[in-house]
């Protein structure tokens, strides 16, 4: 279960990050990037976990999670240039900064989800 989990979450990170959440002060993204980020994990996560009968409260659950921390953790200008940085394959230094961040962020929602 809890292999599944794990693999589960990076399928997740990727939609949500690719459709464009902690401890400090939370910087709330615009409305437009909130919808889509979260519309995205929640249907990544649907699919990773199939027709589960709690797939709607866990979706909710680490969606809201992830959304959350990303915006405690990860300024706007870089989630913003993180998506660029996927869509257009651009690696180096500041992607990988960003990425630890995000990763981050998924780790610590996978890590709640598992404990439920």
């Amino acid at each position: 279960m809890q292999t599944t989990w794990r693999a589960m979450a990076g399928v997740i990170a990727g939609v949500a990050l690719a459709g464009l959440a902690g401890c400090g002060k939370k910087n709330e993204y615009p409305e437009s990037i909130r919808l889509v980020t979260y519309s995205s994990c929640v249907e990544g996560f649907k699919k990773s976990a199939g027709a589960r009968p709690d797939v709607d409260t866990r979706s909710a659950t680490y969606c809201r999670c992830v959304l959350d921390g990303l915006q405690k953790t990860v300024a706007l200008k870089d989630y913003t240039a993180y998506d660029r940085m996927l869509v257009t394959n651009e690696k180096g230094p500041e992607r990988d900064r960003i990425e630890a961040l995000v990763n981050g962020v998924v780790n610590m929602c996978v890590a709640e989800q598992i404990k439920k």
